[in-house]
């Protein structure tokens, strides 16, 4: 793609046919993707995210753009500020959701209706807190939501886990140190599978675009089964690549076996799963 052309010139071009219908999209994503700079306030991993999520606007915007009215350059221009604050908006929604969640789990799983047998001053003020069955599952959940909990919910929780404050709050910024590693590596792989999958479609264009029986298009075909191969392989990473904190960090952080951790989180998705189906 000619890097100097606008917007308008590549839609100028898929007008006369110089771009295929099915080739278009790719090209536009391609240019909004090396022109565009990440918002300010995003990480690498949101912006990422974003990328992924845009590529159906982008198809779905150039099945409805008209000519008459604005150029294509700003329809396009305008769909993309509209989306930034759409997925922003879906992103702290899904955010606030999913802290709400396992707070209800919290408070539905381990607590019981006994009062608190802590010293008599932490008694009076907090005088609705009730006593934890289980404290180890208790923490070992909280350390493993360690990206979803605030400070002012460790300063409160923690004279019930029998931590204190500053112990508890080191434990979560450790894990949450060795998160924010994982989600660049996370965010690097994502990169890679976006750039992976454009290059296998190009190699698909241009097999089209060549005689069938030439060293040309042999040699394309090789290239796009490696791709394929490549973008199989880097997709299968990324499954496997999980931004949590894993069960033998979060056992290391405690000075337990792994295996305790293991069986602690069993119990953890049995409860829950007892409760749904109850």
């Amino acid at each position: 793609m000619n890097k100097t052309k606008s917007l308008n010139d590549l839609y100028r071009d898929f007008s006369a046919g110089k771009l295929k219908k099915k080739e278009f999209p790719a090209v536009i994503f391609t240019y909004v993707k090396e022109n565009m700079r990440r918002p300010y306030g995003w990480d690498t991993e949101d912006y990422n995210d974003y990328l992924s999520w845009l590529y159906p606007r982008i198809c779905s915007s150039i099945n409805s753009y008209k000519e008459k009215g604005s150029s294509f350059e700003n329809y396009i221009l305008s769909m993309l500020k509209m989306s930034q604050r759409e997925f922003r908006s879906n992103q702290k929604k899904t955010s606030v959701e999913e802290t709400a969640a396992w707070m209800t789990q919290i408070t539905d799983f381990y607590v019981s209706e006994q009062e608190p047998v802590y010293n008599d001053t932490f008694a009076e003020e907090n005088n609705k807190v009730k006593k934890i069955r289980n404290r180890r599952q208790l923490l070992i959940l909280i350390l493993k939501c360690c990206a979803h909990v605030s400070l002012d919910f460790l300063e409160k929780i923690s004279p019930i886990l029998g931590i204190e404050y500053e112990e508890l709050k080191k434990m979560i910024n450790t894990l949450r140190k060795k998160q924010r590693k994982r989600n660049v590596y996370v965010a690097e792989l994502k990169e890679k599978i976006n750039t992976q999958f454009f290059r296998c479609i190009l190699y698909e264009n241009k097999l089209k675009d060549v005689a069938t029986e030439t060293i040309t298009a042999a040699k394309l075909r090789e290239l796009l089964e490696r791709g394929r191969e490549r973008l199989d392989k880097m997709r299968k990473r990324l499954e496997k690549a999980h931004t949590g904190p894993s069960n033998k960090q979060i056992a290391k952080l405690l000075g337990v076996t792994k295996g305790t951790v293991d069986s602690t989180m069993y119990n953890i998705k049995n409860k829950i799963n007892k409760e749904k189906k109850d």
